[in-house]
């Protein structure tokens, strides 16, 4: 649904930000409801792609979001993340 390019701090690290809100005001069948429909959160699989190039061999990993929980490649570790709406 959309593609960008994103280049790390002085850390070395980088920030993605999904925001379901704007997304949802152009794709409006984005859910900003879990799948109970009771509370605010997240119900579609949101997959984020990344490819990093520089210096070194190009590596590329997934991101998959599925309500709150966060998969990280093809590792088993879930993380759950809160819910920030602005």
């Amino acid at each position: 649904m959309g593609q960008g390019i994103v280049f790390p701090d002085a850390s070395r690290t980088f920030t993605v930000t999904y925001d379901a809100n704007a997304l949802n005001v152009i794709f409006p069948f984005v859910s900003l409801t879990a799948h109970e429909g009771r509370w605010e959160g997240l119900a579609d699989e949101v997959e984020i792609n990344l490819l990093a190039v520089g210096d070194h061999t190009p590596q590329a990993n997934t991101v998959t979001l599925i309500g709150e929980e966060v998969f990280l490649g093809n590792k088993v570790e879930t993380l759950y993340l809160p819910l920030v709406r602005r």
